[in-house]
């Protein structure tokens, strides 16, 4: 079991017990005299616990005394618990006749029974406590328990790695060649576990040549489930970001091979361990239907593992030399990593690094340890007294690492060993991870004004600087990170039988001492439940961790939330997310010591039952994405421990309760819903309906928050949202999902109402009607992404100018706006927001410039005789230059004619805007500071670093200029719907070095059939091009003759083509071609002879050409023997003709295009 660690849990215990309110109600329940006893046992055991807790590492007596020990305080703790519910359910019922009748359901028969019960309980806790308190046969000192906190410091993430360069650019140089035998490639990096494997890898994954040199990145981790179809599962969430379940294999190896089918991919598979060849070569028969150079990197501890999976000799990574250790040592274990002055201090420093082998890990993970003690006082002792304890062990660096945490402060040892409850290679949610430890009652506060929330993080911060966990990632409303697999084998290790996960086809010991489970599986009947865990009612963690990523169907989970409420009554960890949920039991009230529910995803869910209300001990109540949820009990003011309360994507609710104001300790509420003041469904003046005044002392809320339905006339000013200063994210929407067009609303006033605090990261404003912004808005500027959407009215925006640290500007359907900025361009030597990344122009139809005005205004005399001299009245355009921005998006704009400058934009789509300003763009110099305007030499081709280009009804492009061959970097191109597209030349035979991906689809106007130049064209794409969709083109009756010199072809998609009438005998040609789609072409009469000599061809989809679907049925078509060598022949034919094509973006190619990230901003309210 895990190491008892019971003083800080005594500590609290003895602070209730000194409670003045458990004094009342212990003298009202007549059972002071038993809590006075109770107190004074446990005040005489706590004086020794802190110096039994160190010797229980090295003394089996102690620890076995401490387990006994544990059981009992832990009995305590629930005591606790349960005398805090009933003071809650007297205060219930005394409060009117509703909650009676709720009170009603979970009352004692006899309320005088109870409370002798409760007197004889406390007595026989104490008499077992005295019992073992004075059964020990050990001497144990007095010591005080030090709450203090550590020195508190600020943890900077790595940004170099020691040791590794010449590691890096072999393995660089490995990546890069393009002369290679087959289209993949494996390659294997061994090494002992903590070296670096992993961190080498993703130092080369990360690097900007890779990034240019492979279509498609992916990274999976692997440890010891070497399923193929997991594995796959796992590859296309990769590739594609989304997740997959319950799917055949056939059907995933189709998905895989549409993602990775014609693309030079980089694979990395961390910590394989199969020496099995046989799964192996299943995965990568699935995988080399790619691009040739493609690259596969296996991490490995297992040189046998290597051998058996490359043909390619294993990279082994050896261990860090004696200068390597020690730079890494001084990095990490002395202030600002500078070696000190004293030479003794050196010394021992240097013979601790020689007890850690040369392993990166161990050095981390030692020396930071070593970072919180005094060098000149406890390094000496230290390494005597420890280190000469440790088995010597080649490779063997647990007990170094075990070390570490013997050393940790005790409020962090349950921290860490809980984390056996996470698979290995898991990606760790801070958030959760914090609220586990709160839930479970981990962490104290230092003192008295500062939340569980901080304290938490500070916890995690702790762990993370002492290499015990790695990386943290995510974005600013959701940080993640991870756990070296060793660090997770030391947490199996110390987490003993106390922590049990549940992994599919894996045996789990389950004991009489465990309390916490988690389920690496979707769990969706009681049947995968084992007999072991339902029977158990004294556990108290439940956490789900394999549930579907798409929101579940139906009730299969109904059962189980129904058996895990009515059994597990100590449960105060409960996570029933996503079980398709319809109804939660009334009995979830009689949960005493429940602190943390998660319902999310449960969309069935219409209502929660008023007892929930009894939970007086919640501290978490997460309700996202729980889309039939209507309303919250309007008693939830009576949860009064809540600190979160997550209600994201609730679209159904229409107001919130009265009362939220009393939830003083909340500090997570994602949404506020307001009354429709159009609504007669939901009556303010019954008082259950909340206001903005309840947001008013909220003032500890943080992370997001999103208020809907502001036109509703109530005074914004009392939401108090400018001393919120823990706010990152807010989002304002002037409308709620029922409410009609609103009359009477004084946006400006509003939303002057609203002034946010200083700090705020993410503004987004929805259906906002006024004409101009608040004054308030330029005092934002920490800003990094702001979003506005559906405001008709406004004209321009406040001055941007100011948002130096703006990383996203996203408009959407501001369909009044004709200016970004309102006023007239500065010249100076700033550039216009230089931290700009993403930039997304949707719906603006009279959007024409960035400054309203033409004229343009200098700051000094010398730059004014300078813009004189050399530019006139192009000067705005040229400084329109934004040295960050990567990606552009611009959608029926058709007045705008001032594309942004960048040489880093690498996605730039183009909807219903003029080919001019595009032409413009590319052609004019840049110049972003005065002096470099002046000068008639600086010049830089502006999208140099273009990788994918879409260009949707551009009406006035007519052909591909030739200045296309300054973009080397184009991998995609798609052409839609420009009307008067009549050539593709002069550009596109310049993209004959990188273009892979073409799409061209609904161009009237476009003939390559006759073309003179056809084999110009497309001779030059012969070694780059994988990729071709040609859809929607009437003017194309044969496929173009230039596109037989195309050998590298692998899919040819052709659709809609009402015109076409043969494909030619050349298509023999395109041997490695490898997926031929053929849709609604009804004038193709027979497929050519040459499809019988595509030896690579092995899927071919015929849908609706009638004439074809006949000719090419199995055995009898008169085309069959053409296609018979194909394994997978696909023909549809459906009885209704299908429209031409009309969605948004083109079918193939498009979807590249989509920012998915971005949706968890926009898409939150009401799009």
């Amino acid at each position: 079991m895990a190491e008892p660690i019971l003083s800080i849990i005594a500590e609290g215990i003895i602070g209730w017990l000194s409670s003045k309110a458990v004094e009342e109600v212990g003298l009202l329940w007549g059972v002071n005299n038993e809590l006075a006893g109770l107190q004074e046992t446990i005040m005489t055991i706590k004086a020794v616990l802190l110096d039994a807790e160190e010797k229980q590492a090295h003394n089996h007596q102690v620890r076995t005394w401490l387990g006994r020990l544990e059981a009992v305080v832990s009995d305590v703790d629930d005591l606790k618990d349960e005398f805090s519910y009933e003071a809650h359910w007297q205060k219930a019922m005394a409060d009117g006749e509703v909650m009676k009748k709720v009170c009603t359901f979970f009352s004692a028969s006899n309320q005088v029974v109870f409370r002798h019960k409760l007197g004889h309980k406390i007595k026989a806790i104490k008499e077992r406590l005295i019992a073992i308190r004075d059964d020990k046969p050990f001497h144990l000192e007095e010591k005080v328990v030090n709450i203090e906190r550590e020195p508190t410091h600020s943890y900077i993430p790595e940004n170099e790695v020691i040791g590794r360069d010449k590691d890096r650019m072999e393995i660089l140089k490995i990546l890069l060649d393009s002369n290679v035998d087959e289209n993949v490639s494996v390659i294997s990096i061994v090494g002992s576990g903590g070296l670096g494997k992993t961190t080498l890898t993703q130092l080369v994954y990360n690097d900007d040549k890779v990034k240019r040199h492979f279509d498609l990145r992916m990274w999976v981790y692997v440890s010891n489930d070497f399923n193929v179809k997991s594995l796959v599962e796992k590859i296309i969430k990769a590739a594609t970001n989304r997740g997959l379940e319950n799917l055949e294999i056939d059907q995933l190896q189709k998905l895989l091979q549409k993602e990775i089918s014609g693309k030079r991919y980089l694979l990395v598979l961390d910590d394989v361990w199969i020496e099995n060849h046989e799964p192996w070569k299943n995965l990568k028969n699935l995988l080399a239907n790619c691009a040739s150079g493609s690259k596969i990197i296996i991490t490995t501890r297992n040189i046998k593992v290597a051998e058996s999976t490359s043909k390619m000799k294993p990279y082994i990574l050896g261990r860090f030399d004696k200068d390597e250790s020690w730079s890494l040592f001084k990095k990490v274990a002395f202030k600002h990593g500078q070696e000190p002055n004293d030479s003794t201090i050196v010394e021992i420093g240097k013979k601790i690094v020689e007890h850690c082998g040369g392993n990166p890990l161990a050095i981390k993970t030692i020396g930071r340890m070593f970072y919180f003690k005094n060098p000149e006082k406890e390094w000496s002792p230290f390494l005597e007294l420890e280190f000469s304890k440790l088995p010597q062990k080649e490779h063997d660096i647990l007990p170094t690492l075990k070390l570490s945490y013997h050393n940790l402060p005790l409020h962090l040892k349950h921290c860490f060993a809980i984390c056996k409850l996470f698979p290995k290679g898991h990606e760790f949610s801070v958030e959760i991870l914090t609220n586990l430890w709160m839930a479970l009652g981990y962490i104290k506060p230092s003192y008295p004004t500062k939340s569980l929330v901080d304290v938490g993080h500070e916890y995690f911060m702790d762990l993370l600087c002492r290499s015990f966990f790695q990386e943290i990632q995510g974005d600013i409303l959701d940080k993640r990170c991870q756990m070296h697999d060793l660090m997770h084998d030391l947490a199996t290790q110390v987490g003993g039988t106390e922590y049990v996960l549940w992994q599919p086809n894996k045996k789990s010991n389950f004991e009489n001492d465990t309390r916490h489970v988690s389920f690496n599986f979707h769990l969706d009947s009681l049947q995968r439940i084992p007999t072991t865990v339902s029977k158990e009612n004294r556990i108290r963690t439940i956490l789900l961790l394999g549930q579907s990523s798409s929101i579940v169907e139906g009730r299969r989970g109904q059962s189980i939330c129904d058996v895990v409420v009515s059994n597990f009554k100590f449960v105060r960890f409960l996570d029933l997310h996503n079980l398709g949920i319809r109804i939660v039991p009334t009995c979830i009230g009689k949960l005493k010591h429940l602190r943390y529910l998660d319902l999310s995803k449960n969309k069935d869910v219409k209502a929660l039952p008023d007892s929930i209300t009894m939970l007086c001990n919640l501290q978490t109540l997460k309700l996202s994405y729980c889309k039939g949820l209507q309303k919250l009990p309007k008693d939830i003011k009576r949860l009064v421990n809540l600190v979160n309360l997550s209600l994201q994507d609730c679209i159904g609710m229409t107001h919130m309760p009265h009362g939220l104001s009393q939830l003083t300790n909340l500090q997570t509420l994602s949404q506020f819903v307001l009354k429709d003041a159009t609504s007669t469904s939901v009556r303010r003046h019954n008082g259950e309906v909340g206001e903005l005044k309840d947001l008013m002392g909220l003032n500890n809320l943080r992370g997001e928050l999103a208020i809907y339905n502001l036109g509703n006339g109530e005074d914004t000013r009392t939401a108090n949202l400018r001393e919120k200063q823990h706010l990152i994210s807010l989002l304002l929407c002037w409308r709620s999902v029922d409410s009609s067009n609103l009359k009477d609303v004084e946006y400006e006033a509003t939303l002057e109402g609203l002034q946010p605090h200083l700090d705020l990261k993410l503004l987004v404003l929805q259906y906002y009607e006024g004409e101009k912004f608040s004054s308030w808005f330029q005092s934002l500027t920490k800003l990094e992404y702001f979003i506005v959407e559906y405001c008709m009215k406004c004209q321009y925006l406040p001055s941007l100018n100011q948002f130096l640290s703006l990383k996203l500007l996203h408009l959407r359907n501001v369909l009044g706006l004709e200016y970004i900025s309102n006023n007239s361009f500065t010249l100076s030597s700033t550039a216009v927001l230089p931290s700009l990344e993403s930039l997304f122009f949707i719906g603006l139809p009279n959007l024409k410039g960035w400054w309203k005005e033409e004229q343009v205004v200098v700051d000094s005399e010398e730059a004014q005789e300078d813009h004189e001299c050399s530019f006139g009245t192009s000067m705005s355009h040229i400084l329109l230059s934004f040295p960050r921005l990567s990606d552009f998006n611009i959608y029926n704009c058709p007045k705008f004619s001032l594309l942004p400058l960048s040489p880093n934009i690498k996605l730039l789509s183009i909807q219903n805007n003029t080919w001019k300003a595009f032409q413009q763009a590319v052609t004019t110099k840049t110049q972003t500071t005065i002096e470099e305007a002046a000068s008639s030499s600086s010049s830089l081709f502006h999208f140099s670093n273009l990788s994918k280009l879409a260009l949707f009804e551009v009406e006035d492009l007519q052909c591909l200029p030739e200045w296309l061959k300054n973009i080397t970097f184009l991998r995609t191109l798609a052409i839609s719907r420009c009307i008067n597209l009549k050539c593709l030349s002069p550009g596109i035979q310049h993209l004959a070095s990188s273009l892979q991906e073409l799409t061209i689809e609904g161009c009237k106007e476009l003939d390559m059939s006759h073309a003179d130049d056809n084999v110009l064209t497309w001779r030059p794409l012969k070694s780059s091009l994988r990729s071709l969709v040609l859809t929607d083109l009437p003017q194309m009756r044969t496929l173009p003759k230039g596109l037989q010199y195309v050998t590298n072809l692998q899919e040819l998609e052709v659709g809609y083509c009402q015109n076409l009438i043969e494909i030619s005998e050349w298509i023999s040609n395109l041997n490695s071609l490898k997926m031929l789609k053929i849709i609604k072409c009804p004038k193709l009469t027979s497929l050519p002879e040459g499809v019988q000599r595509l030896t690579s061809l092995h899927k071919l989809e015929i849908e609706d050409c009638p004439i074809l679907y006949k000719r090419c049925q199995r055995e009898i078509g008169q085309d069959w023997p053409k296609v018979a060598h194909i394994t997978e022949l696909i023909l549809k034919s459906n009885l209704q003709d299908k429209s031409e094509s009309s969605s948004t973006f083109p079918s193939c190619n498009w979807k590249v295009f989509n920012k998915s990230w971005i949706s968890q901003f926009c898409n939150k309210g009401l799009s």
